[in-house]
């Protein structure tokens, strides 16, 4: 894969967070809804099974084949510092672990991935005096695999970064370009051998949030472009695709209720042909209690519901999902407290 598609991989993958990504990479309570000063949360969800006329817990088994059980644990200050992911069998198939420092810059991060090829990588950010990320470094099955070295303005954010191989060769470059309020205006992306890959521009409105990207190829010609349009509490309720013709490709729309839960999604085609529709509804404590899509193209839909059970601070600790009606799959939640 050359250094062009990967550079804008990576990009789309940073447009898609826009901004309603997390500042760091921890996962706060807030990220889970629970209430108080959690410690630990344990989740695991069974299949329900009808026996003598009553349901119980079967198997264990999810809703989702995307979806796995868990454990985890979180510091005083709500960061998620580790998560173990299980499979139906009760096998490990994935953890993530954060080292977080006193002032919350997460320090260093470990991956692994137990399913189909075992790998565990390790990302190591290095600070200055100032506490600005300078260096970053990444590790695979022990070894160093990359190293990133940037280089900063008087405000702290990168305006040069340069990835290295494990021989130390050059891997890619990137520089930034700012505005007056420090957002990325321009972004380009040059191969290791210096000649140019992809470029990006960025366009902003008076609120800080981004309503146009663009994506150029070495020659120049447009390669990709999105749009976005916010409410009038930045969040994000219309995201544009346009391909190089800037004909417009895909269109998602997403509505909220006053708690600005998003509270329904719609995926649009060429000619903005309806594809797929999700409505959601939530209860007093956000809690999903309906889900209802429908997939145009497939001609496929259902409805799922939820009901809760909660602990005494609030927080549910046991789910029933009804599919159609139909009761599928039963969640038991342990949550443990610092206090």
């Amino acid at each position: 894969m050359n250094q062009s598609l990967i550079a804008t991989l990576f990009s789309l993958i940073s447009l898609a967070c826009t901004n309603e990504s997390l500042e760091s990479a921890d996962y706060a309570w807030d990220n889970y809804r629970v209430r108080g000063n959690v410690k630990s949360i344990s989740e695991l969800s069974y299949a329900a099974v009808e026996r003598f006329g009553e349901i119980e817990r079967g198997d264990r088994a999810r809703e989702s084949y995307f979806d796995h059980d868990f454990f985890v644990s979180f510091n005083k200050n709500g960061d998620e510092i580790e998560k173990l992911e299980y499979g139906s069998d009760g096998a490990l198939v994935a953890e993530r672990k954060y080292e977080i420092d006193a002032i919350r810059n997460i320090r260093r991060t470990t991956l692994g991935n137990y399913l189909g090829i075992r790998h565990v990588q390790v990302f190591e950010d290095i600070y200055d005096e100032n506490d600005f990320v300078i260096e970053a470094n990444q590790y695979y099955a022990g070894m160093l695999d990359k190293k990133t070295k940037y280089k900063l303005n008087e405000y702290g954010n990168p305006i040069e970064e340069n990835a290295y191989n494990e021989d130390g060769s050059l891997w890619s470059k990137k520089t930034l370009i700012y505005n007056h309020r420090q957002e990325v205006i321009e972004e380009r992306n040059f191969e290791a051998d210096g000649s140019p890959s992809t470029r990006w521009i960025r366009e902003y409105d008076s609120y800080g949030n981004r309503v146009k990207s663009t994506s150029y190829n070495p020659n120049g010609s447009i390669n990709v472009m999105f749009k976005s349009k916010y409410n009038s509490r930045g969040k994000l309720v219309e995201f544009d695709t346009y391909n190089s013709k800037l004909e417009l490709e895909t269109r998602e729309i997403k509505n909220y209720d006053e708690r600005d839960n998003v509270i329904q999604e719609l995926a649009y085609g060429k000619g903005l042909k309806l594809l797929r529709k999700k409505d959601f509804e939530l209860d007093a404590n956000g809690y999903l209690i309906k889900y209802v899509w429908q997939n145009s193209t497939e001609n496929t839909g259902g409805k799922w519901t939820y009901q809760y059970t909660l602990d005494s601070r609030g927080n549910w600790i046991t789910k029933h999902e009804y599919e159609n009606g139909v009761l599928r799959y039963i969640v038991d939640r342990t949550l443990k407290y610092y206090n």
